[in-house]
Protein backbone atom coordinates (compact mmCIF):
# COMPACT_ATOMS: atom_id res chain seq x y z
CA UNK A 1 0.00 0.00 0.00
CA UNK A 2 1.88 3.33 -0.69
CA UNK A 3 1.75 6.72 1.01
CA UNK A 4 -0.82 8.54 -1.27
CA UNK A 5 -3.52 5.68 -0.44
CA UNK A 6 -2.88 5.31 3.16
CA UNK A 7 -3.50 9.60 3.60
CA UNK A 8 -6.63 9.36 1.47
CA UNK A 9 -8.19 6.40 3.61
CA UNK A 10 -7.70 8.11 6.97
CA UNK A 11 -10.82 10.35 7.92
CA UNK A 12 -9.72 10.39 11.31
CA UNK A 13 -6.32 12.48 10.20
CA UNK A 14 -8.00 14.55 7.83
CA UNK A 15 -10.63 15.89 10.67
CA UNK A 16 -7.39 16.47 12.75
CA UNK A 17 -5.71 18.52 10.38
CA UNK A 18 -8.81 20.63 9.40
CA UNK A 19 -9.52 20.80 13.03
CA UNK A 20 -5.92 21.74 14.06
CA UNK A 21 -5.57 24.30 10.94
CA UNK A 22 -8.55 26.23 12.30
CA UNK A 23 -6.66 26.64 15.25
CA UNK A 24 -9.35 24.13 17.54
CA UNK A 25 -8.60 22.38 19.97
CA UNK A 26 -10.66 19.02 21.35
CA UNK A 27 -12.31 20.85 23.88
CA UNK A 28 -13.33 24.16 21.58
CA UNK A 29 -15.00 21.16 19.13
CA UNK A 30 -17.12 19.54 22.09
CA UNK A 31 -18.51 23.22 23.05
CA UNK A 32 -19.64 23.24 19.14
CA UNK A 33 -21.29 20.03 19.18
CA UNK A 34 -21.86 18.48 22.64
CA UNK A 35 -19.48 15.93 21.60
CA UNK A 36 -17.58 14.87 24.25
CA UNK A 37 -13.79 15.42 23.49
CA UNK A 38 -12.71 11.76 24.40
CA UNK A 39 -15.47 10.42 21.47
CA UNK A 40 -13.81 13.27 19.52
CA UNK A 41 -10.23 11.68 19.59
CA UNK A 42 -11.55 8.27 19.26
CA UNK A 43 -12.97 9.93 15.92
CA UNK A 44 -9.80 11.37 15.28
CA UNK A 45 -8.13 7.84 16.16
CA UNK A 46 -10.51 5.55 13.91
CA UNK A 47 -11.41 3.62 16.82
CA UNK A 48 -14.59 1.97 15.30
CA UNK A 49 -14.49 -0.41 17.86
CA UNK A 50 -15.51 2.07 20.46
CA UNK A 51 -18.88 2.83 18.84
CA UNK A 52 -22.06 0.72 18.59
CA UNK A 53 -23.24 1.05 14.88
CA UNK A 54 -21.93 2.60 12.03
CA UNK A 55 -25.11 5.00 11.84
CA UNK A 56 -23.75 5.85 15.42
CA UNK A 57 -20.37 7.02 14.01
CA UNK A 58 -21.86 8.68 11.07
CA UNK A 59 -24.18 10.54 13.06
CA UNK A 60 -20.70 11.93 14.86
CA UNK A 61 -19.04 12.75 11.66
CA UNK A 62 -21.70 14.65 9.98
CA UNK A 63 -21.91 17.00 13.25
CA UNK A 64 -18.33 17.14 13.30
CA UNK A 65 -17.90 17.91 9.94
CA UNK A 66 -19.82 20.95 10.14
CA UNK A 67 -19.03 22.19 13.49
CA UNK A 68 -15.51 22.78 11.47
CA UNK A 69 -16.81 23.33 7.61
CA UNK A 70 -15.94 20.73 6.24
CA UNK A 71 -17.58 18.91 3.87
CA UNK A 72 -19.97 15.79 5.12
CA UNK A 73 -19.22 14.40 1.32
CA UNK A 74 -15.75 14.47 1.58
CA UNK A 75 -15.68 12.79 5.08
CA UNK A 76 -17.62 10.13 4.08
CA UNK A 77 -15.83 9.03 0.83
CA UNK A 78 -12.50 9.25 2.98
CA UNK A 79 -14.36 6.80 5.78
CA UNK A 80 -15.51 4.23 3.01
CA UNK A 81 -11.60 4.07 1.44
CA UNK A 82 -11.16 3.33 5.41
CA UNK A 83 -13.42 0.57 5.25
CA UNK A 84 -12.21 -0.49 1.97
CA UNK A 85 -8.85 0.01 2.52
CA UNK A 86 -9.20 -2.89 5.89
CA UNK A 87 -10.69 -5.39 3.44
CA UNK A 88 -7.57 -5.60 1.17
CA UNK A 89 -5.24 -5.54 3.83
CA UNK A 90 -7.15 -7.99 6.37
CA UNK A 91 -9.54 -9.80 4.54
CA UNK A 92 -12.28 -7.84 7.00
CA UNK A 93 -13.76 -4.68 8.59
CA UNK A 94 -12.74 -3.98 12.05
CA UNK A 95 -16.01 -4.58 14.14
CA UNK A 96 -18.12 -1.66 16.04
CA UNK A 97 -17.88 -3.68 19.74
CA UNK A 98 -15.35 -5.70 20.78
CA UNK A 99 -17.36 -9.57 21.68
CA UNK A 100 -15.63 -9.39 25.63
CA UNK A 101 -17.56 -5.76 25.68
CA UNK A 102 -21.21 -7.36 24.46
CA UNK A 103 -21.06 -9.73 26.80
CA UNK A 104 -20.21 -7.48 29.94
CA UNK A 105 -22.37 -5.10 28.65
CA UNK A 106 -25.48 -7.30 28.32
CA UNK A 107 -24.49 -9.26 31.92
CA UNK A 108 -24.61 -5.89 33.21
CA UNK A 109 -27.60 -5.27 31.40
CA UNK A 110 -30.21 -7.83 32.75
CA UNK A 111 -28.18 -7.54 36.36
CA UNK A 112 -29.60 -3.82 35.92
CA UNK A 113 -33.07 -4.13 34.48
CA UNK A 114 -33.91 -6.87 37.21
CA UNK A 115 -33.11 -4.72 40.56
CA UNK A 116 -35.06 -2.19 38.59
CA UNK A 117 -37.77 -3.66 38.16
CA UNK A 118 -38.16 -5.55 41.68
CA UNK A 119 -37.88 -1.91 43.00
CA UNK A 120 -40.34 -0.04 40.49
CA UNK A 121 -43.16 -2.79 40.13
CA UNK A 122 -45.52 -1.91 43.01
CA UNK A 123 -44.94 1.63 41.78
CA UNK A 124 -45.93 1.33 38.28
CA UNK A 125 -48.79 -0.96 39.40
CA UNK A 126 -50.71 1.31 41.37
CA UNK A 127 -50.30 3.83 38.91
CA UNK A 128 -51.04 2.07 36.00
CA UNK A 129 -54.56 1.06 37.75
CA UNK A 130 -54.89 4.58 39.60
CA UNK A 131 -54.91 5.55 35.74
CA UNK A 132 -57.11 3.23 34.35
CA UNK A 133 -59.64 4.08 37.29
CA UNK A 134 -59.96 7.44 36.62
CA UNK A 135 -61.72 8.19 33.32
CA UNK A 136 -64.41 6.49 34.96
CA UNK A 137 -64.59 8.95 38.03
CA UNK A 138 -64.17 11.70 35.92
CA UNK A 139 -67.44 10.46 33.60
CA UNK A 140 -69.13 9.31 36.48
CA UNK A 141 -68.76 12.93 38.19
CA UNK A 142 -70.12 14.72 34.94
CA UNK A 143 -72.90 13.07 34.18
CA UNK A 144 -74.13 13.73 37.74
CA UNK A 145 -73.60 17.34 37.28
CA UNK A 146 -75.31 17.68 33.97
CA UNK A 147 -78.53 15.83 36.09
CA UNK A 148 -78.64 18.30 37.98
CA UNK A 149 -79.64 21.12 35.60
CA UNK A 150 -83.02 19.15 34.91
CA UNK A 151 -85.87 18.47 36.97
CA UNK A 152 -85.34 15.65 39.35
CA UNK A 153 -88.61 13.71 38.06
CA UNK A 154 -87.89 13.31 34.13
CA UNK A 155 -83.67 13.60 34.35
CA UNK A 156 -84.04 10.11 37.04
CA UNK A 157 -84.56 7.47 34.56
CA UNK A 158 -82.32 8.97 32.19
CA UNK A 159 -79.44 8.93 34.45
CA UNK A 160 -79.79 5.22 34.89
CA UNK A 161 -79.75 4.40 31.13
CA UNK A 162 -76.67 6.75 30.31
CA UNK A 163 -74.45 6.15 33.55
CA UNK A 164 -74.87 2.06 32.88
CA UNK A 165 -73.21 1.64 29.39
CA UNK A 166 -70.70 4.58 30.53
CA UNK A 167 -69.35 2.85 33.09
CA UNK A 168 -69.34 -0.57 30.94
CA UNK A 169 -67.53 0.76 27.87
CA UNK A 170 -64.49 2.43 30.10
CA UNK A 171 -64.14 -1.02 31.52
CA UNK A 172 -64.22 -2.64 29.02
CA UNK A 173 -65.69 -5.40 30.37
CA UNK A 174 -67.33 -8.54 28.25
CA UNK A 175 -66.83 -9.45 24.55
CA UNK A 176 -64.42 -6.27 24.01
CA UNK A 177 -61.88 -7.11 27.36
CA UNK A 178 -58.87 -8.14 24.70
CA UNK A 179 -58.76 -4.25 23.77
CA UNK A 180 -55.27 -2.56 24.71
CA UNK A 181 -55.27 1.13 26.02
CA UNK A 182 -51.79 2.83 25.99
CA UNK A 183 -50.83 3.68 28.98
CA UNK A 184 -47.15 4.22 28.92
CA UNK A 185 -45.71 8.04 27.18
CA UNK A 186 -42.10 7.94 27.14
CA UNK A 187 -40.86 12.02 26.82
CA UNK A 188 -37.09 12.22 25.29
CA UNK A 189 -35.58 15.36 25.76
CA UNK A 190 -31.53 15.68 23.74
CA UNK A 191 -28.79 17.60 25.92
CA UNK A 192 -25.95 16.19 23.67
CA UNK A 193 -25.81 14.76 19.87
CA UNK A 194 -26.94 10.85 21.19
CA UNK A 195 -28.34 7.49 18.85
CA UNK A 196 -30.81 5.38 20.16
CA UNK A 197 -33.19 2.91 19.37
CA UNK A 198 -36.28 2.21 20.84
CA UNK A 199 -38.72 -0.72 20.97
CA UNK A 200 -42.48 0.12 21.74
CA UNK A 201 -44.13 -3.24 23.05
CA UNK A 202 -43.52 -5.92 20.16
CA UNK A 203 -43.18 -3.33 17.26
CA UNK A 204 -40.46 -3.20 15.29
CA UNK A 205 -37.45 -1.12 16.60
CA UNK A 206 -37.01 2.39 15.27
CA UNK A 207 -33.57 4.19 15.40
CA UNK A 208 -32.91 8.19 15.76
CA UNK A 209 -30.20 10.41 16.24
CA UNK A 210 -31.18 13.38 18.39
CA UNK A 211 -28.92 16.70 18.48
CA UNK A 212 -29.04 18.84 21.28
CA UNK A 213 -32.65 20.67 21.73
CA UNK A 214 -34.87 18.03 19.96
CA UNK A 215 -37.48 16.52 21.83
CA UNK A 216 -39.06 12.63 21.10
CA UNK A 217 -42.30 11.33 22.51
CA UNK A 218 -43.83 7.74 22.30
CA UNK A 219 -46.26 5.58 23.40
CA UNK A 220 -46.98 2.04 24.20
CA UNK A 221 -49.48 -0.41 26.22
CA UNK A 222 -46.63 -2.45 27.67
CA UNK A 223 -43.04 -1.54 27.85
CA UNK A 224 -40.07 0.03 26.06
CA UNK A 225 -36.96 -1.25 25.24
CA UNK A 226 -34.35 1.85 24.60
CA UNK A 227 -30.95 1.56 23.24
CA UNK A 228 -28.31 4.68 24.17
CA UNK A 229 -25.27 5.83 22.01
CA UNK A 230 -24.47 8.08 25.38
CA UNK A 231 -25.91 7.57 28.26
CA UNK A 232 -26.50 11.05 29.93
CA UNK A 233 -26.76 12.77 26.60
CA UNK A 234 -30.67 12.65 27.15
CA UNK A 235 -33.41 13.06 29.47
CA UNK A 236 -35.94 10.55 29.80
CA UNK A 237 -39.33 10.75 31.21
CA UNK A 238 -41.93 7.70 31.72
CA UNK A 239 -45.24 9.59 32.18
CA UNK A 240 -43.88 12.45 33.17
CA UNK A 241 -41.72 10.82 35.61
CA UNK A 242 -38.07 11.15 35.44
CA UNK A 243 -35.78 7.78 34.57
CA UNK A 244 -32.44 7.37 36.34
CA UNK A 245 -29.45 6.01 34.53
CA UNK A 246 -26.29 5.03 36.08
CA UNK A 247 -24.00 5.28 33.66
CA UNK A 248 -21.69 7.75 32.28
CA UNK A 249 -21.81 10.52 29.98
CA UNK A 250 -20.65 9.01 26.05
CA UNK A 251 -21.63 5.46 27.31
CA UNK A 252 -23.72 3.04 25.53
CA UNK A 253 -26.55 2.17 28.22
CA UNK A 254 -29.65 -0.93 27.55
CA UNK A 255 -33.02 0.27 29.54
CA UNK A 256 -36.43 -1.78 29.68
CA UNK A 257 -39.31 0.50 30.93
CA UNK A 258 -41.20 0.65 33.00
Amino acid sequence: MNIERDKAASFGKFLRSKRLNKGLSLEDVFHMTKIRPNVLQQIEEEALDQFPSELFLKSFLKTYADAIEVDIKEVLSLYENAINVGKETTGHVKSYRPESFNILFWATGICVLTLIFFLSYPFLQKKINDYLKEPVKNNLMEKLEISTSFPPVKVEPKIEKTIKPEIETNLDFGKDNNKKINTLTLDLHAKETTWLKITSDDEAPREFTLNPGDNLSMYATDHFNLLLGNAKGVSIYLNNKLVTIPDKYGQVVSLKLP
